[in-house]
């Protein structure tokens, strides 16, 4: 009996983060300002319409969007040409009640160049179980890079460990040189995968079959003395 006990919750503790299957669909967005909604496992695209109009020569771009529970999402910055400094900024947060608990917490990362091609980066964040802290159950990351002369590079991730959706913002600002009036400066990419099940899962397992076992073993040496 205890040990179907503990088969029932190994599967319970498995169903916790699970992730609803995986789905092909391709969606494409257009414009500086962009509300996905609420992404899809396995959806990708692209946002276009990444300008940087006179007389500053300054863009903008905002991606807002939900991402489901146990799912990642990666945006992908790329600038070939015209890239002088720029800030690249992934914020998340979630609030929700699960079991009777109340969740919440949050997480920013930020990366930015300079004139020098110098990167600075980053990371707050915190999480809460019923108002007391612990381990935040979201993630962002954002690394933005200068390869080389005027072209660029970033990337912003968010991981999402609750049990719902998870809000975030991607955001991107910066300035380009003169030469790029009327000319795309960049391309956004993005993907949204299944968190896998914790690698050391299956090893934990084994290791409450192996304490579960020794101690049915320990009962029956007991019984027979």
């Amino acid at each position: 009996m205890r040990f179907s006990s503990l088969i029932v919750a190994a599967a319970a503790f498995s169903a916790m983060f699970a992730s609803t299957s995986a789905q092909a669909v391709v969606i494409d967005y257009t414009g500086s300002n962009v509300n996905t909604g609420n992404l899809l496992n396995g959806q990708s695209g692209t946002i276009t319409d990444i300008l940087a109009p006179a007389p500053f020569h300054l863009y903008q771009s905002l991606v807002n969007g939900a991402l489901p529970k146990m799912s990642s999402v990666t945006f992908t910055y790329t600038f070939p040409s015209f890239f002088l400094i720029g800030d690249l900024n992934g914020t998340t947060s979630y609030d929700y009640m699960h079991s009777g608990n109340h969740f919440n917490g949050f997480s920013t990362a930020d990366s930015q160049t300079d004139v020098f091609f110098n990167t600075n980066s980053t990371l707050n964040q915190q999480g809460f179980i019923n108002s007391v802290a612990a381990v935040s159950q979201v993630f962002a990351t954002a690394l933005l890079t200068t390869p080389g002369d005027e072209t660029a590079t970033g990337t912003v991730t968010f991981s999402n460990y609750t049990q719902t959706f998870q809000n975030f913002t991607s955001k991107f600002i910066g300035a380009f040189s003169s030469l790029c009036d009327g000319r795309p400066v960049g391309t956004i990419t993005y993907t949204v995968s299944s968190i896998p099940l914790p690698a050391s899962f299956p090893m934990m397992l084994l290791v409450v079959g192996g304490l579960f076992g020794f101690a049915r073993m320990s009962q029956r040496k007991s019984a027979v003395a």
